[in-house]
């Protein structure tokens, strides 16, 4: 009942919502998307739990690692009154709601002690404080293991907590998508968690304890408007035309900010249902925002969408218009080449041409053929009678002549053999210079 912040301040929770802890974890679960596809990442919870009685009071999931923002928006969730539909099949009312009466108490990251978080509490009038160490947050870690030991551990896809419990076909197995574990969980905490026994008192459930807590009446609801700060808060837009509002490549109109046309608006949003924006006026120094009213996309009317979905759409869609560019690209430098190699073969062809004009005019103005024609001529009026090929010679005659000619052969050998061994010796009176 007793809890230590980081400052070293003692919190003891004398009622309910006094103190309201909050933590997130990563599930034990592999969960696929819309399409079938197993996700990458496994689902983040965040769990709002009440210290006094440790009921769940509310919780959120998501996609990737929540921040601030995303813990906001559980913030939200628990304080205003769950209005589930009926696909949920929720066996009983949750009616456990209500902002913190005093502390919201988290742990020590930046996701949970940011300045959003504070600007909420500065408003609804609680205070934001940080755990001393990780035992202090108890109730929040229990939590978890309740989870994973009576929900999660019997759904396809779990992945167990430690090694020797992990399953080895999880990745396969695996077809839940974070819509159905968010109706099995919402049913596990408002049906069973909340009303089972308290723990350190057996004799009343939980929401029993939360209800005497609460001085046995059920805390008014907050008008939804005051709570827009815990929505996602965009960057400031210029109000259009008509009224409308371009964000995330749609077209929002809104026929309370035709008057506004030209200024400067904030936009707040929630994540799980894109198409409707809250519009505020830019908070001053002097003024704080205004609520102005809705913007609707336009001609989307019976569509739902969350802002995960949105996002996927368009970067589907300037994909496709990349891919589309790039065709036309390459399919003009396509066309580019054959310009190009068109024209470059003009030009051969001109040079061909022009080539083969300028030799056919030169060969008008010569004399070439004349000059052969006159040496014809000339060479068949001569009285010289050409030499003609000797007729063929039998075997036996090239043999007699061979046979007759070896001895000339071999005498001139020995004489030109005796000339080239024979030996000059100078005098040596004579001058060497003369000799050579």
């Amino acid at each position: 009942m007793t809890v230590v912040t980081k400052d070293g301040q003692l919190l003891k929770a004398d009622f309910s919502n006094q103190i309201i802890q909050c933590d997130h974890t990563k599930l034990d679960i592999r969960i696929v998307d819309s399409n079938g596809n197993l996700l990458s990442d496994r689902p983040w919870l965040t769990t709002i739990v009440d210290t006094y009685s440790s009921c769940v009071v509310g919780f959120h999931l998501w996609i990737k690692q929540p921040g601030s923002t995303e813990v906001a928006l559980a913030l939200r969730h628990a304080i205003l009154p769950k209005n589930y539909p009926e696909d949920y099949q929720l066996n009983k009312v949750w009616e456990i709601c209500g902002p913190p009466l005093q502390y919201f108490f988290t742990d020590g990251g930046k996701d949970l002690g940011s300045k959003h978080l504070k600007a909420i509490g500065k408003k609804l009038g609680f205070k934001c404080e940080l755990r001393d160490r990780p035992p202090e947050g108890g109730i929040v870690e229990r939590l978890f293991g309740t989870i994973n030991t009576q929900v999660l551990k019997d759904l396809p896809g779990y992945t167990g907590s430690n090694v020797q419990e992990r399953p080895k076909n999880a990745e396969k197995e695996a077809c839940l998508k974070i819509q159905d574990i968010d109706k099995i969980l919402a049913s596990f905490f408002c049906d069973i968690y909340n009303h089972e026994p308290y723990p350190k008192d057996p004799c009343e459930t939980r929401f029993e304890r939360w209800f005497i807590g609460m001085g046995r009446k059920l805390p008014e609801p907050l008008d939804e408007r005051e709570l827009d700060i815990c929505l996602m808060k965009e960057a400031q837009r210029v109000v259009q035309a008509h009224g409308s509002i371009q964000f995330e490549n749609l077209i929002y109109r809104g026929e309370s900010l035709k008057a506004y046309r030209g200024e400067f608006v904030t936009l707040r949003y929630d994540p799980d249902h894109i198409l409707t924006l809250y519009i505020y006026s830019c908070e001053t120094n002097d003024n704080l925002e205004d609520f102005l009213g809705y913007a609707h996309a336009v001609n989307m009317d019976t569509h739902d969408l969350s802002i995960e979905e949105l996002k996927a759409l368009n970067k589907e869609r300037s994909q496709a218009r990349k891919e589309h560019f790039n065709y036309d690209a390459l399919l003009a430098l396509g066309q580019r080449k054959e310009l190009v190699e068109e024209r470059k073969e003009d030009k051969k062809e001109k040079r061909r041409s022009e080539q083969k004009r300028l030799r056919s005019a030169s060969k008008k103005t010569s004399n070439v053929v004349e000059l052969r024609k006159s040496r014809a001529n000339v060479s068949s009026k001569k009285d010289d009678k050409l030499e003609l090929l000797p007729e063929r010679v039998s075997r036996e005659e090239l043999q007699v002549q061979k046979i007759e000619l070896q001895p000339e052969v071999s005498g001139q050998a020995d004489t030109q053999e005796q000339e080239r061994h024979k030996l000059v010796v100078p005098n040596r009176k004579q001058n060497l210079k003369k000799i050579w």
